[in-house]
């Protein structure tokens, strides 16, 4: 093994790597937070004022968690990359304050999108199950995070806990991916549609890296 690369950093290497880390996720949320506008869907065409606004805002709001809960398992997957500039504790620290950050961003998503509509209910009919999918997603993803808040009051085994919310994580962030892309004609073609199965892969990817700490 090479000497260099078990050395720690400088404290000038790390801010470094951490701003180019920063600045790569940066650009990365910028080209996702701008598909409503690049690339509108079909119901942002029909809207106008104050409703196409709302509409924005919520799309806006769901891409955003769509991309912070694919950052989760990222966080904890003890990369080396990440332990050398952040510290090796820091990822658990970072993972809890991105679920945080998630909570409060989830209810937005819905709130903004049904506002555009004038909260008007969704037919129970076989063509809007994409949207009950996303209701049932947001349950499930404020189940997942009352889980690890309250942790230590469910009386499950900590390794048993850690599989089940680990894994729970990977399946909800597949079907979130599902459910934009159903969803939204944003991103049924084009680069968003490649935004959104190059998550799917990389999401892939990284449950068979991690599938031996999850699944133990």
């Amino acid at each position: 093994m090479d000497r260099s690369l078990a050395e720690p950093w400088t404290t000038g290497q790390r801010v470094l790597a951490g701003t180019l880390l920063g600045c790569a996720f940066l650009l990365l949320l910028l080209f996702a937070l701008n598909i409503p506008f690049s690339h509108p869907s079909s119901s942002i065409l029909y809207k106008f004022g104050w409703d196409k606004t709302l509409l924005r805002g919520g799309k806006i709001a769901g891409i955003t968690v769509i991309l912070l809960l694919a950052m989760q398992p990222v966080l904890i997957a003890r990369f080396s990359l990440l332990g050398r500039i952040f510290g090796t504790s820091s990822h658990f620290t970072l993972h809890r304050v991105n679920g945080f950050i998630l909570c409060c961003l989830i209810p937005l998503h819905p709130v903004l999108v049904r506002a555009a509509e004038n909260f008007a209910p969704i037919p129970f009919v076989k063509k809007y199950w994409p949207e009950y999918l996303g209701i049932v997603l947001i349950c499930l993803l404020f189940l997942l995070g009352a889980g690890a808040l309250w942790r230590k009051k469910i009386p499950l085994a900590y390794p048993l806990w850690r599989t089940v919310h680990a894994l729970s994580g990977f399946l909800l962030l597949i079907a979130a991916l599902v459910h934009a892309h159903f969803v939204s004609t944003s991103f049924q073609a084009g680069l968003p549609r490649i935004f959104l199965f190059a998550l799917a892969a990389a999401t892939t990817l990284l449950f068979f890296r991690l599938r031996k700490r999850i699944l133990t």
